[in-house]
């Protein structure tokens, strides 16, 4: 495991203490390179599904029904 100090959250963005992951067969499929739908890297980190605490929240203004999504980058999540 690694910590990190990761930046204020930008516009439409937010930072959560991730407490618990989900593993499925994607993520599986994603570990052993056999799922084309996911991203590319050594950065990967597997886990579809998480639960956690928000802990920062970006700007909302321009946002104002938001949802959490995934990043195409695999790391990281947007509102």
């Amino acid at each position: 495991l690694v910590d990190e100090v990761l930046p204020q959250p930008g516009p439409g963005e937010i930072t959560v203490r991730v407490h618990s992951v989900g593993m499925n067969f994607a993520d599986v499929f994603t570990v052993l390179g056999m799922y084309d739908a996911a991203p590319k890297g050594e950065s990967v980190i597997p886990g579809l599904e998480f639960a956690g605490i928000v802990e920062a929240v970006g700007d909302r203004k321009s946002k104002p029904q938001a949802k959490v999504q995934r990043k195409e980058d695999g790391k990281s999540y947007v509102v």
